[in-house]
């Protein structure tokens, strides 16, 4: 299987994009969070074809070669100023040249989503407006993801808890002396109950038994 860089696959998609082909791929990176997740969501892309305004998601070529997709801040004297929306930095002026490729639509969590719906409406003309407030939400966003997670993590051990009569907690177990304490206690549970079994005995009719 031949693996292709990320730069190449970007330049292919490209090619595709300005013979006038729509095209979709996943994202990569976290600077278009919480709105677009890393290997989670998809995006559409096709060559822009009008104007170019602040909200829009855009891909561009830095004067680097690196290909970048971030969301237009602000446009002047036809210069273009953008961010990510998990980033406080403007990066910018980039010229209208650069930008090769509009997202018209994104698949978040399995669900196909267009300028017209809400979430789209509130990253495109809300967010852009609260730079200084993206941090501490983001912080916050992932403050009760993390609560979420642990609740279910909870939820699904008491319930297998209730089932199995056991409690998983997804720990290893401590080795102590080479054994495991499960195999630990096997083993000293063994060794206890041989020692009980080791008093003075008495022939009796041609047998054991234990005195």
């Amino acid at each position: 299987m031949k693996t292709v860089d990320t730069k190449e696959y970007i330049s292919m998609l490209r090619t595709l994009i300005e013979e006038g082909k729509q095209v979709s791929m996943i994202i990569s990176g976290s600077s278009m969070a919480p709105f677009l997740i890393h290997a989670r969501d998809h995006i559409c892309l096709k060559s822009p074809s009008g104007e170019l305004r602040k909200g829009d998601m855009v891909f561009y070529q830095r004067s680097n070669g690196e290909y970048v997709m971030h969301r237009i801040y602000n446009v002047k004297n036809e210069e273009y100023y953008l961010i990510g929306d998990a980033q406080t930095v403007i990066e910018g002026p980039i010229q209208r040249e650069q930008i090769f490729a509009i997202i018209i639509k994104v698949k978040r969590k399995g669900k196909w989503i267009v300028p017209e719906d809400f979430q789209w409406k509130f990253f495109a003309h809300i967010w852009p407006n609260i730079i200084p407030l993206r941090r501490t939400i983001i912080k916050n966003i992932s403050f009760f993801q993390k609560m979420k997670r642990t609740k279910e993590f909870i939820k699904r051990n008491i319930s297998r808890r209730n089932r199995t009569g056991s409690f998983r907690t997804d720990r290893p177990r401590v080795q102590r002396n080479g054994h495991p304490d499960r195999n630990r206690r096997i083993y000293l549970g063994a060794y206890r109950r041989s020692r009980k079994l080791q008093p003075s005995s008495t022939v009796d009719s041609g047998g054991i038994r234990s005195g």
